[in-house]
């Protein structure tokens, strides 16, 4: 069976044949990167690289380009993007090539779907690297980040950051690479080792959690009206925002929750915004905790996780759950 790898992981040496299946684009895309480098080397791509589209490319062509001896190179790598198509037509035919590969053609195939059952996937596996790269489940996220940080750029990153930037994000990996590059980008001419949520708020999604944070504050103090208005606002503005607005929400929910808490044992602002972790807007948050209840707090966390279950299972979406959300949160 295919193991799961991150996109730091890279074979050990030159198969005749890789596959890489699944649907984590972005993982399977940097992955493709990292074999195309290795067997290329110094050498010029131009040269040593065919690209085709599974959904076009014929077997005589692919056969023509693998069995075409490399030209000042010791390689001749032939890349098939979207390669389901292909391999349907074409299984027989790759079945028989795989008994006897070239020596200097390598094959590299990106799919959705790779079966390990099939014979064509025991063959490839048996001469070649086959990975698979689905989504991750949500509890692998953390740890998938912090590996990243830290192979990629060398940075840390605490469990508190990686919480808020998921929150913000989404549960993409190809989209927390995405972010991870941004920051480590931004990071890169600084002396700084760590990423925290002072980098997360400054760069994450456009700052979407501000845009979260003023609806927020309209619902505190009952307007109910303005509180629409921002929201439909945030919605119109990015149309991924439906996919993290609930994360955003929740993010501060749990921190007005924990501020809240520690703010009824009589701790001193600053100690509280220290406590849970913020780092900007400061007065507006501490405003914020202390206009709201703790039993507020915790029946709105339970409505949001009430909506981001609907929008999931088909029950609701997030624009309508949130909508009746500020209704009944401002009575």
């Amino acid at each position: 069976m295919a193991k799961k790898v991150n996109k730091t992981d890279k074979p050990d040496k030159v198969y005749p044949i890789f596959v890489l299946s699944g649907s984590d684009r972005r993982r399977l895309v940097d992955q493709a990167h990292l074999i195309t480098d290795m067997v290329v080397g110094d050498d010029d791509p131009q040269l040593t690289v065919s690209n085709f589209d599974g959904e076009k490319v014929s077997y005589p062509e692919v056969a023509d380009e693998l069995l075409t001896l490399p030209f000042l190179s010791q390689y001749r790598l032939v890349v098939i993007s979207d390669a389901d198509k292909f391999i349907t037509a074409n299984r027989d035919k790759l079945e028989a090539y795989l008994e006897k590969p070239s020596p200097t053609g390598v094959l590299l195939m990106m799919v959705k779907s790779f079966p390990a059952t099939t014979r064509l996937a025991k063959k490839a596996e048996k001469i070649g690297w086959v990975q698979k790269y689905e989504e991750l489940k949500r509890h692998e996220l953390p740890r998938f980040v912090a590996d990243y940080a830290k192979s990629e750029y060398k940075l840390t990153i605490k469990q508190s950051a990686v919480d808020l930037l998921i929150s913000l994000t989404g549960d993409s990996s190809g989209q927390l690479m995405n972010e991870i590059d941004k920051i480590g980008t931004y990071l890169s001419g600084t002396s700084s080792k760590e990423i925290t949520g002072h980098e997360i708020e400054l760069l994450v999604g456009n700052n979407r959690q501000y845009d979260a944070f003023n609806v927020i504050d309209a619902i505190s103090n009952s307007n109910t009206a303005n509180a629409l208005e921002l929201l439909d606002q945030m919605l119109n503005k990015n149309r991924d925002a439906e996919f993290s607005v609930v994360g955003a929400f929740a993010w501060y929910f749990r921190k007005l929750y924990t501020a809240r808490v520690l703010y009824s044992k009589r701790m001193p602002p600053m100690e509280i915004i220290r406590s849970v972790g913020i780092w900007n807007n400061k007065e507006a948050f501490m405003n914020l905790v202390s206009r709201v209840s703790g039993k507020d707090v915790a029946l709105a966390l339970q409505r949001l996780a009430d909506i981001d279950h609907a929008s999931k299972s088909g029950g609701g979406t997030v624009k309508a759950g949130l909508e009746k959300f500020i209704v009944e949160f401002c009575r």
